[in-house]
C-alpha cells in the first residue's frame, strides 16, 4: 500500500496551478467579451431610440458599436491559442479605446464632451481584470486619443461632425478630469484589492497547513490509542511467558541445554517487550525519552547565557536594556528530559523579551515543594489582558499577526503536561508577566536488570491484585521462589478487603487497568488505611502512566509489563523495608 503523504504539507495555493490559472483567465475573458457586447448592444438600442424619436444619430456610432460586438469572435478565436495573453489583454483594451474613440467623434468630437464617462468602463475592466497599470494606461491612451480626435477635428485634417451638444472645450476639460480621476481611484481600488486577494491566499494556506498538522495529530493519536491497546494485551501475555521462562530457568539450572534454550526464550521475549514500549510511544509527540535527574538551576544558567544575544546584544542595539537574573532557590533534580526542558525556558524567555519593547527585568526563580520542583519566569513587560490570558494557550493563537506561529506558550504546556507537571499563567496588563510551571521530583534511579542485594534475607508478606489470572499466578510464583508470601486477589474490592482483614501485610502489588477500580484507586485507598504500607504498580499500558503526577505522590514504585525477576526483586528491596 503507498504510503499516506503528510496532510501538514499543504499544497500550493488554488490559484497558483495552471490549470486553474487559465481556467480563471477564461472565465475574465468571458466577462470581458460580455461586458463589451452589452455596452455596444446598448448604443445600438439607444441609436434606434434615437432615430425613432425624429433624432438624428450619425451612423458612425452605430459602426463603432457594431465593431464592438463583432470584434467579440475573432478575441475569442485567438484567446484559444493560450498565447501571449498579456499582449493580447492590452491589443483588446486598446482597440476598446479605439473604437469608443470613434464613436465620440460620430457624436460630435468636442460636442460628445458629455458622453466621455464611457471611457470608464475600460478603466474599470482593465484595472479589476488585468492589473492597476493597465487601468492606467487605459485612461492615459483614451485621453490622448479623444484629445488627438477633437484638436485633429478642429485643424481641420477632420470632417466635422454635428453633435446634440454644443461644443464646450471647459465641459470637455472637466469631464476628461472626471475619468482621470475615476481611473486613478479605479487603479488604487484594484491594487487594494489585488493585495487583499493575495493576504487571503496566504491565509488560507496557513489555515490549510494548520488544519493539516490538526488532521495529521489526530491521526497519530488515534494511531497511539490503537498502539498503545495493543501494547496492554501483549504486555501481559509478555508477562505470563517471561514469567514462566524465569521460573524453569530458576528450577532447571544443572540442566545445561534446557538453561541455554529459556535464556534465549527469554532473551526474545525481553527484546519483544522492548519493541512493545516503543510502538505504545508511538505517534505521542515528542514522546519523552527515559527521564534522568536534570539540575534545573544549571539548566536555567545555560538557557541565560544562549539567550544572552537577544536579551543584551540586540536590545543594546535598540537602546534599550534588559536585566536577565537568575534567583536560585536550593531544589532537587527535577525528572525529566533536558532538550525539550530547555526549550521550554528558551520559549518564555524570549515570549519576556517580545513583552519588553522599552526595556525591563526578567527573573527566572526556582524553589521546591513536596515532591516538586517549581520554576517561574518573571518579567515587567506589557503583561495580557484577560480575553488574551485566556487564549494564550492555544495553539495557534497570536497577536503577533504573520510574524509568529502561535505556538511558543502550547508547546511549552505540552512539554510540562508531557512531564506529568503543569504550567500557569498570571498577567496583568501593563504590569507584567509571571508564567510558572511544576517538574516531579526525580526519583532515585530505576532499579537495574541485576540479581537482588544479598542482604535481603527477611521476607515479605505481599497482596498481589490482578484481574488476569495467568499474569496473577506467574507474578505470585516468582514471589514466592523468592521466599516472599502471597496473597493474591482478583480486583481492587476485593484486595482492599484482604488487606483490612490480614495486618500482617507488608506490601501491595496492583495491577494498573482493571475493571472497577484502577491501580492508582488502590493506592490511594490502601494509604488511606495503611499509610506506612508499601504500593508498588504494575501496568501494561505505556510510559505515559508513569509520568502522572498525582498518582506518582501514592505510589512507592512503578513497573512495566513484562517486568524480570530481577527488577521486581530489585523495585521491592529498594521501596520497602522487612518487618520489624
Amino acid at each position: 500500500m503507498s504510503p499516506v503523504p503528510p496532510l501538514a504539507q499543504a499544497p500550493p495555493a488554488t490559484d497558483d496551478h495552471p490549470l486553474a490559472r487559465a481556467r480563471r483567465h477564461h472565465r475574465l475573458l468571458m466577462h470581458e467579451l460580455v461586458v463589451r457586447a452589452g455596452v455596444a448592444v446598448i448604443i445600438l438600442v439607444f441609436a434606434e431610440v434615437e432615430t425613432t424619436l425624429g433624432f438624428a444619430v450619425n451612423s458612425i456610432i452605430r459602426v463603432a458599436a457594431l465593431g464592438g460586438l463583432l470584434i467579440n469572435g475573432p478575441w475569442l478565436l485567438i484567446s484559444r491559442t493560450g498565447r501571449g495573453r498579456r499582449v493580447l489583454a492590452y491589443g483588446r483594451m486598446l482597440t476598446d479605446i479605439g473604437l469608443l474613440t470613434f464613436g465620440l467623434y460620430g457624436a460630435g468630437g468636442l460636442a460628445a464632451a458629455p458622453y466621455l464617462g464611457v471611457y470608464t468602463l475600460v478603466s474599470l475592466y482593465s484595472g479589476f481584470m488585468f492589473s492597476s497599470l493597465a487601468c492606467v494606461v487605459a485612461t492615459t491612451a483614451a485621453t490622448l486619443a479623444y484629445l488627438t480626435v477633437v484638436l485633429v477635428q478642429h485643424a481641420g485634417w477632420l470632417p466635422a461632425v454635428a453633435g446634440s451638444h454644443t461644443p464646450d472645450w471647459g465641459v470637455a476639460l472637466f469631464n476628461l478630469l472626471l475619468v482621470n480621476t475615476a481611473g486613478a481611484l479605479t487603479a488604487l481600488l484594484a491594487e487594494a484589492y489585488r493585495r487583499s486577494r493575495r493576504e487571503l491566499i496566504v491565509v488560507n494556506q496557513e489555515l490549510e497547513r494548520a488544519h493539516g498538522r490538526i488532521v495529521e495529530n489526530e491521526r497519530l493519536r488515534a494511531i497511539g490509542e490503537i498502539a498503545s491497546g495493543v501494547a496492554h494485551h501483549l504486555n501481559n501475555l509478555l508477562a505470563v511467558v517471561l514469567g514462566r521462562v524465569q521460573i524453569a530457568l530458576r528450577r532447571a539450572e544443572d540442566e545445561g541445554e534446557v538453561t541455554r534454550n529459556l535464556e534465549i526464550a527469554e532473551r526474545g521475549v525481553l527484546d519483544a517487550g522492548e519493541v512493545i514500549r516503543r510502538m505504545s510511544v508511538f505517534s505521542r509527540a515528542q514522546a519523552m525519552p527515559e527521564w534522568i535527574p536534570v539540575k534545573l538551576n544549571e539548566l536555567a544558567e545555560e538557557v541565560i547565557e544562549m539567550t544572552r544575544p537577544r536579551w543584551q546584544a540586540e536590545a543594546q542595539i535598540r537602546g534599550i536594556e534588559i536585566d536577565v537574573r537568575l534567583e536560585a532557590g536550593e531544589i532537587p533534580p527535577a525528572a525529566g528530559d533536558p532538550s525539550p526542558l530547555r526549550e521550554v525556558l528558551m520559549n518564555l524567555i524570549f515570549n519576556s523579551i517580545e513583552a519588553l519593547p522599552h526595556g525591563g527585568e526578567i527573573a527566572i526563580t526556582t524553589w521546591a515543594e513536596d515532591r516538586a520542583v517549581f520554576c517561574s519566569v518573571v518579567d515587567t513587560g506589557s503583561g495580557m489582558a484577560a480575553s488574551v490570558q485566556k487564549r494564550a494557550m492555544e495553539p495557534f493563537f497570536t497577536t503577533k499577526g504573520f510574524a509568529s506561529t502561535g505556538l511558543g506558550l502550547s508547546v511549552a504546556y505540552g512539554i510540562i503536561r508531557r512531564h506529568g507537571g503543569e504550567l500557569s499563567i498570571d498577567s496583568v496588563e501593563d504590569r507584567g508577566t509571571t508564567v510558572t510551571f511544576r517538574l516531579i521530583a526525580a526519583e532515585p534511579a530505576r532499579p537495574a536488570d541485576a540479581a537482588p542485594p544479598a542482604g535481603l534475607s527477611e521476607k515479605l508478606r505481599i497482596l498481589l491484585i490482578d484481574d488476569d489470572p495467568q499474569v496473577r499466578a506467574v507474578v505470585g510464583e516468582l514471589l514466592a521462589l523468592n521466599g516472599h508470601t502471597v496473597i493474591t486477589a482478583a480486583g481492587g474490592l476485593e484486595g482492599l478487603a484482604r488487606l483490612d482483614g490480614d495486618e500482617a501485610i507488608d506490601l501491595v502489588l496492583t495491577d494498573l487497568g482493571m475493571p472497577g477500580m484502577t491501580g492508582w484507586d488502590v493506592a490511594r485507598a490502601a494509604k488511606a488505611r495503611r499509610p506506612n504500607v508499601g504500593v508498588g504498580i504494575i501496568t501494561g499500558w505505556g510510559e505515559e502512566e508513569r509520568s502522572r503526577f498525582e498518582e506518582q505522590a501514592v505510589a512507592d514504585f512503578v513497573l512495566q509489563k513484562p517486568i524480570t525477576r530481577a527488577v521486581l526483586m530489585a523495585a521491592i528491596a529498594q521501596h520497602t523495608s522487612p518487618r520489624a
